[in-house]
Formats: structure tokens, sequence, C-alpha cells
């Protein structure tokens, strides 16, 4: 690659030397994009106050190896940047919104200002606009194919890939290798170092390996959620099977439903007692108020859980049938002993 092959960005304009810096946290921004920024206006609002100011409008993104922007110093930033032109500013709730078109590489030769509002020298990085050979075009084609693989597996990315491939193709090497970089989840030094490559066929062999490395990270999250649905599609069709067999069950009278048979079996516990007609009709009422509730709902269960229908209802204790006069208490005679009385007792519960 030779110089004559290289240009700016826009070669029919000269950008400053000097510009005002705004570092960035999350990743890198790379040329041609449009970035909707979002920073603290109290903090910032120097800053871009400055370039709102200035005749040219640029600010310089640059990455920061610190987690906070506002935290950051000149040591902690790369030196490598991208240029970017601020065209709408808007500010709520103490929020600066800040769109910005990114242009072109920079390297920071020197910070002028070390403080906010960040001053710098630089000097722009030419990139490849000559002739695209045969190798260029062939990772150019290998960089769309791997992109278009991603797209069943993150529809997501569907609109932004249809929208760059609308203005750009393989006769735009650098801006599609710079775009498949932002379509993938590499950390931000992995990002940084694409950034800082600006020689075109290493720079695509490395996109290529991100690319890569997004398929199969893309492929093992498809395999597992494919297992989770299969799993509980499982689940589903196992418990719509139960319950459709328990209905043709029922209709054919061989099996009976969970209220159904709660209610025979506190029957069965009460036929061996001997109830007065207050008590019975209180069993019956309590038992037709169970008949209906639905066995699934939460009264239902509560009924069930509860002391007065577990007690009075399925299994009545002797001593609770004396308290209420449910049945006659048994008189004892003298000679029958306590042993024998508390086996009497016991049978009735």
């Amino acid at each position: 690659m030779n110089d004559e092959a290289q240009v700016l960005a826009r070669a029919d304009e000269i950008l400053p030397n000097v510009i005002h810096i705004l570092p960035i946290a999350a990743r890198p921004f790379f040329p041609g994009q449009g970035v909707p920024l979002l920073m603290d206006a109290e903090y910032w609002a120097p800053t871009i106050e400055a370039v709102q100011e200035s005749e040219s409008r640029l600010i310089g993104l640059l990455l920061t190896e610190d987690d906070e922007a506002e935290k950051t110093t000149p040591e902690a930033m790369y030196r490598v940047g991208t240029v970017g032109r601020v065209h709408k500013v808007h500010e709520v709730d103490g929020k600066l919104q800040v769109l910005v078109e990114c242009l072109q590489r920079f390297r920071v030769e020197k910070f002028i200002r070390t403080e906010p509002p960040y001053l710098a020298r630089v000097e722009y990085l030419r990139e490849y606009r000559g002739k695209v050979t045969e190798d260029i075009k062939a990772y150019a084609l290998a960089i769309i194919n791997a992109i278009k693989e991603l797209l069943p597996l993150n529809p997501l990315l569907q609109e932004e890939l249809r929208f760059f491939l609308d203005r750009f193709g393989p006769e735009n090497p650098s801006l599609l290798a710079d775009f498949a970089t932002g379509l993938t989840s590499a950390t931000k030094e992995e990002q940084q170092e694409i950034l800082e490559t600006v020689e075109l066929l290493p720079r695509m062999e490395k996109v290529l390996t991100l690319l890569s490395k997004e398929l199969e990270l893309a492929r093992t999250q498809q395999k597992i959620r494919n297992t989770v649905e299969e799993r509980m599609e499982k689940q589903q069709r196992e418990f719509f099977l139960k319950e459709q067999l328990k209905v043709i069950q029922q209709e054919l009278g061989i099996a009976k439903d969970d209220r159904t048979a709660d209610i025979e079996k506190f029957r069965e516990r009460l036929e061996g007692l001997e109830l007065t007609e207050e008590a019975l009709g209180r069993v019956e009422e309590e038992l037709e108020k169970l008949s209906m509730l639905e066995p699934s709902s939460s009264e239902y269960q509560a009924s069930l859980r509860s002391r007065e229908r577990f007690w009075d209802i399925r299994v009545p204790k002797i001593d609770s049938i004396f308290d209420n006069s449910l049945v006659p208490r048994p008189s004892w005679s003298p000679g029958v002993p306590p042993q024998h009385r508390k086996l009497v007792a016991a049978t009735h519960r």
C-alpha cells in the first residue's frame, strides 16, 4: 500500500490538527458510524459548548481504560480514536443527547489541555481508498458471508445490516471491516485493536477472527435456547396429555378427579362415626362447599389445610366431637381401666 492510494475521509475538507477530546468508556467508535451519545450535562456541557462554538464542530472520541469517563485522565486514554462532527445536541433531565457523525481515525500527538474540556494536537490516519484487489475483495466477501450467517442467529442485526448493505459493499472494504466490528460483542480492547490497525488487509483478517468467535458464541447460545425450548415443550406436552387422559378416564367412569377423590375419602372416614343430625348437617354443608371449588385453586388448597375442615371433616378428633356434642359421650363403668379407655378413644381418631 502506498501513500498515493490513501486519502482522507473527506478530500475536500481540511481537518484541524487541534480538537477537543471526549473520552468514551464503553467501546470505541469507527468511521462511517452515526453515534448517539448520552452524557452527564453538568460535567460535559463545557466541552460540547466549545465544540459547537468552533467552526468545524469536530470532536475526538477517545476510548479510556477507565470504567467511567468522568473519572478518567489523559494517561488512561488510548492514543488512537475517531474524529466526528457534532450535529444535534439536546438536554433532557440533566443528560446531554449528542448525535455525532464519525469521520476518520486520528492519533493524539500531545494533550494541550489535560483537564475538561480536553484539547489535543492530533494527526489524521489515512485510510485505504485505492483499487480493490482480488485479496481485498476475497476478504470483503468473507466478511459479508460471515455477517449473513449471523443473521438467523441474531435477528436484531437484520435492520442494521440491510441499512449498511444499501450504502456499502465489497467496493468499500475499510468501512465494511469497521462496520462488521461494531456488530460483534467483542471487548472494548479487542475493538480498539481493530481501530488502531489502519492497514487494510491485517485489519480485515482480525475482523474475520472476531466474526468467527461471534458465530461460535451465537451457535452455542442458539443451541442452549433450543434445548430449553424443547424441554419446555416436552413438559407442556406431557401436562396436556395427562389432562386429556384424566378427562377421558372420567368420562369412561374409570377415574375420578382430585375433588371427587377427596370428598369420597372424607365420606369413607366418616362412615365409622355416629353423628348427630346437627353434626351431619354441618359435614354435608362443608362437603358441598368443597365440591364447588376447583382443585387447582388456592381456595381449594386452603380449605384442605384449614384446621376446621381438616379436623371437622376428614378425621374428627373424639375430644372435639364430645366438646361440640356431635355424638353422645360414652359412660365408663368404674371397672374399665384407663388404658382401655385410651384404646377406645384412639379408634375414633
